[in-house]
């Protein structure tokens, strides 16, 4: 496996310097799209636990807590997570219970914790391996009726070409997967696609424990 640790500090380097600037920076609402998706995959019910991994500026934390879900966030860097508990305390957000630094694949809860597990924009920054390492600890703090929601760069879209581009600029690794990868991953996790969707350049998956047909 490639140098996860470098790679994490490289991940922790970038969203330290633009921390402040992240939540400005699409002025074109190229995001709406891919936001937009996440809300209607997101069918959670009030009272439900919601653990939103890689959190950042909380986008779709403070998303699942204005549907009264109870809400825990978890992110490496710290100076984003600050942005993310400035929001939430903005917003008088009382059901985002903890905003902390943890590791994706390494979270500190215990078995069977959570109705959701959300994660947007981190799998591209790894390779397969990790990838599955990350979805065992998921499913390891998610109950047996939990769904996972999570998203990976469209291979076959240009524009993810641009981003792998641009963000390998900066000594920030992507990872661009054919997508029957990922779903041979999944399968072999014990992880059923619900439901398939994508926006703009994001392939959004909902998914549940079970064995794939």
């Amino acid at each position: 496996m490639e140098n996860i640790k470098e790679q994490k500090n490289y991940l922790k380097e970038w969203y330290t310097k633009t921390a402040k600037q992240y939540d400005s920076w699409d002025t074109e609402g190229k995001l709406d799209a891919e936001f937009e998706g996440i809300k209607e995959l997101l069918n959670v019910k009030k009272g439900e636990k919601v653990l939103d991994v890689a959190t950042g500026t909380g986008i779709y934390l403070i998303l699942a807590a204005k549907r009264d879900a109870i809400c825990y966030g978890v992110d490496i860097t710290p100076d984003i997570l600050q942005v993310a508990k400035n929001k939430v305390k903005a917003l008088k957000l009382k059901n985002v219970k903890e905003l902390k630094i943890a590791d994706a694949d390494n979270l500190p809860y215990k078995d069977n914790s959570f109705d959701w597990i959300t994660c947007i924009g981190m799998f591209e920054y790894y390779p397969i391996e990790h990838a599955q390492k990350i979805l065992i600890e998921f499913k390891r703090v998610l109950n047996n009726t939990g769904k996972i929601i999570m998203d990976f760069p469209d291979i076959n879209n240009p524009e993810a070409h641009t981003f792998k581009s641009k963000s390998e600029s900066v000594n920030t690794k992507v990872y661009l997967y054919n997508f029957n990868k990922i779903e041979k991953m999944l399968k072999d996790l014990g992880l059923k696609i619900v439901k398939k969707q994508v926006k703009r350049i994001e392939i959004q998956l909902l998914l549940e424990k079970g064995v794939q047909e």
